[in-house]
């Protein structure tokens, strides 16, 4: 048995809030001093998001002049495709070898109004220029991110990772290239039509997290009412069950509560489930489960349950 509290304050934040999560970072750093960092983890950012206007990167070098900084502004009447990578990256390297395909494809239909560019977050800019020469992804604007802080602003914490500027100047679209069909979007963004589904709702609005955890707007005092008791009372149950679990191969009982700050509704919605996991005989799944659940009835109603039970 496992019992593991941790206070993790993790979240991303509109550009616009910059001093306040400066000063939220500096402040929880004090308060934490002297705190084991895997017992309380704060860790804010500020990202440009979707709906937000893009602004400059900066501090670039392109991978056949490294030692010349430049930047990548936005042109009125003009879409930008910009995809965070690395030649290191597996999965990078099928969407910029699509990156390639539509340049190749609809570079002439597309002309000025597109520019499809590559920024790569490896050490050196000598390794993307050969790996770039090699593969014969010439037709993508390539650079190297250098000192810039393009991943801080619009990355995802992950590579490949990819983000839409419309005509306007405005991101419609971050996320996944593999989520979207780019040269549709494209062709959309160049008539003005506004991109719709996944990757393109405005920051801070209530979803679903990606995995499909679902937050909802729960009353706290409850959830942490119904999580003490867990807490309190689980010793009472690996007592009870004693022998019966130990002839599973897996028996996990287990009570996860994440809550994250809303910024458009300024509301906490929280992801509360408890999860058991059982795999074994037939017999013994079926004699454990019944005293887990009817325990679980006794924490409470708030949360979400799950049962994954493996009968061999």
């Amino acid at each position: 048995m496992q019992k593991q509290n941790v206070l993790m304050i993790e979240g991303t934040f509109p550009i616009t809030m910059k001093e306040d999560v400066a000063h939220f970072n500096a402040a929880a750093k004090e308060i934490l001093k002297g705190i084991h960092p895997r017992t309380a983890v704060v860790k804010l950012s500020c990202k440009i998001g979707v709906g937000e206007k893009y602004e400059e990167i900066t501090d670039l070098t392109t991978i056949d002049a490294p030692e010349k900084k430049t930047s990548i502004p936005h042109k009125r009447g003009q879409a930008l495709l910009i995809d965070l990578w690395a030649t290191w990256c597996p999965p990078c390297q099928k969407p910029m070898a699509h990156n390639q395909e539509m340049l190749a494809h609809r570079g002439a239909d597309w002309g000025d109004k597109v520019r499809i560019i590559g920024i790569s977050i490896d050490d050196s800019a000598d390794t993307v220029a050969s790996h770039v020469t090699k593969n014969g992804w010439t037709k993508v604007e390539h650079y190297h991110q250098a000192d810039s802080d393009a991943s801080e602003k619009y990355g995802s914490g992950g590579v490949p990772h990819v983000f839409l500027v419309d005509n306007e100047g405005t991101v419609v679209f971050k996320g996944h290239p593999a989520t979207r069909d780019l040269e549709k979007d494209i062709d959309a963004l160049i008539k003005g039509e506004k991109l719709t589904g996944k990757g393109t709702t405005p920051s801070g609005a209530e979803e679903d997290d990606e995995d499909g955890e679902e937050f909802m707007d729960l009353d706290l005092a409850t959830v942490n009412k119904e999580m003490n008791y867990f807490t309190s009372h689980i010793d009472e149950v690996a007592t009870a069950l004693g022998s019966k679990a130990s002839k599973l191969i897996k028996d996990m009982v287990v009570m996860v509560k994440i809550s994250k700050y809303d910024v458009k509704t300024g509301k906490f919605l929280t992801n509360f489930q408890n999860v058991n996991v059982l795999v074994g005989q037939k017999a013994d799944t079926e004699s454990v489960l019944p005293e887990i659940e009817s325990f679980m009835k006794k924490v409470g109603s708030t949360f979400k349950q799950s049962n994954r039970v493996q009968a061999l």
